[in-house]
C-alpha cells in the first residue's frame, strides 16, 4: 500500500541522517489543493534545527501537479518560512512494486485478473 511505501521511504531517509520526514497528499485526493503540501512544509519548518526543506514529489510522471499545487505550496512557503525550500518539479517512482500495482489495478478495471502470485499476471 501507499502508506507502507511512505513508511519505508521515511525510515530510509531517517537512517540516512535526515532530521525529519513528512508527507502530504496531492492531486485529486485533496481536490488539487496546495494546502496539504503547504501544511507539511510548515510542519517541517517548525522542527528544531531545520534550515533546509527538500520537497520531493513521489509521483509516477511529471504532470500538472508539479507545476500547479506543489509549486504553489513551495512558493507560498518560500515567502512565509525562514527555512530554505528546495524543490525541482520532477517526479520519481520509488518502488517498482508500485508500477506493478498500478498495472494490476488497470487490468482488474478492464476485467482481466491477476494470478494469486505477486508479480505474475494471468
Amino acid at each position: 500500500t501507499w502508506e507502507t511505501l511512505m513508511g519505508q521511504v521515511k525510515r530510509r531517509l531517517l537512517e540516512s541522517g535526515y532530521g525529519y520526514v513528512g508527507h502530504a497528499y496531492v492531486g485529486h485526493a485533496v481536490g488539487m489543493s496546495p494546502e496539504p503540501t503547504r501544511e507539511a512544509i510548515a510542519k517541517a519548518a517548525q522542527m528544531a534545527g531545520v534550515a533546509r526543506i527538500h520537497v520531493v514529489p513521489l509521483l509516477m510522471a511529471v504532470n500538472r501537479l508539479q507545476s500547479g499545487p506543489i509549486a504553489a505550496a513551495c512558493a507560498q512557503a518560500h515567502l512565509e518560512e525562514e527555512a530554505e525550500i528546495m524543490y525541482a518539479g520532477d517526479a520519481i517512482l520509488p518502488d517498482a512494486g508500485l508500477a506493478a500495482h498500478v498495472a494490476v489495478c488497470a487490468l482488474e478495471t478492464l476485467g482481466l485478473f491477476p494470478s494469486g502470485e505477486r508479480g505474475i499476471l494471468a
